[in-house]
């Protein structure tokens, strides 16, 4: 089906025609066509002919580090004229999940194809000869709604800035809110569950005041903190999440800074912490601190008994 090994002339590949692509591909491609020029290729692609060119099936990336190096001609496996294109989406997959995982972008690309030839239960069953993996037919109608959303989205998971529960969640919202959010993920890098957490508060804030996400800045009368450039994504990111949730909690946020307030005035030892929990899941506290060694372990207990008699520190604990 694809052993035919011959030599074609590079000029004669359509690379625009990507209907078997499922990797994003390399964004700088000088690596592999420097290493191609060292060691050779040592896999030809994978291509078929169509309407008196060539498509690639298998091998995007190589045949671009190729012409990279302004080689000619490279010897291919070309399919046969009995193979279809549902076979060769079938290759396409299996030959880059068993080459190395696929990543989320490839996964969501690979079931999208598929679902113009299969069921959700059938490719379910056809799932660890070709994705290498298992699937299950919830997964990949997951899958298959994330795939649904706009090229952005694609991008954003594939830099880690989007994770596949928060992509979820966007691809079930009206079409006209789904930009809004990508747009605040093109700008924060945090975890999944704290992406879930902007995502689902920025949601309830805007059901309880009845407002679209869209103006969700303009109705709150609040700066968006992501529009300062002069934060580094981290610090962005923290002021953002913080923002959005005072919007949504504003008795517990305020409880809450009143808490550090207070903590801040009992006027602790720097090296000595005390910490509520985050959204005050309960009334307990934790105490830190940092040593060296035993003689600083010491230190640090006798500074504690200390601070026992804090008035500050009793009313804190004692509320």
């Amino acid at each position: 089906m694809f052993d035919t090994l011959c030599e074609i002339n590079l000029s004669d590949i359509d690379l625009n025609d990507e209907r078997y692509r499922i990797s994003p591909g390399i964004v700088n491609i000088s690596f592999l066509a420097d290493s191609i020029k060292k060691i050779g290729l040592i896999s030809p692609p994978v291509i078929r002919p169509v309407d008196n060119k060539f498509i690639v099936i298998s091998g995007f990336n190589r045949i671009t580090a190729l012409l990279h190096n302004n080689v000619l001609k490279t010897p291919v496996y070309l399919a046969g004229k009995e193979t279809d294109d549902f076979q060769c989406l079938l290759f396409a997959i299996a030959a880059l999940s068993f080459k190395r995982p696929l990543t989320h972008v490839e996964l969501i690309a690979g079931v999208t194809r598929l679902s113009d030839y299969l069921e959700r239960e059938e490719m379910a069953k056809i799932a660890p000869p070709v994705f290498n993996m298992q699937l299950t037919p919830g997964f990949i109608e997951d899958l298959l709604h994330i795939g649904s959303l706009p090229d952005p989205a694609m991008e954003l998971i594939h830099t880690g800035n989007l994770s596949l529960k928060a992509a979820k969640k966007i691809s079930f919202l009206d079409k006209d809110e789904i930009p809004f959010f990508l747009n605040i993920f093109s700008k924060i890098k945090a975890s999944t569950s704290i992406q879930f957490e902007i995502l689902q508060n920025i949601l309830e804030i805007s059901a309880r005041e009845g407002i679209h996400p869209q103006s969700f800045f303009k109705e709150m009368k609040i700066i968006n903190p992501l529009d300062d450039e002069t934060l580094d994504a981290v610090l962005r990111t923290q002021r953002f999440r913080t923002m959005v949730f005072e919007q949504r909690y504003p008795v517990l946020s305020q409880t809450r800074r009143m808490i550090l307030d207070k903590i801040a005035a009992t006027k602790l030892p720097g090296i000595i912490r005390l910490i509520p929990l985050e959204n005050f899941e309960s009334r307990g506290y934790s105490i830190s601190f940092m040593v060296k060694n035993h003689d600083e372990f010491q230190k640090n207990v006798r500074q504690l008994t200390d601070v026992l008699e804090n008035k500050t520190l009793r009313e804190i604990l004692d509320s």
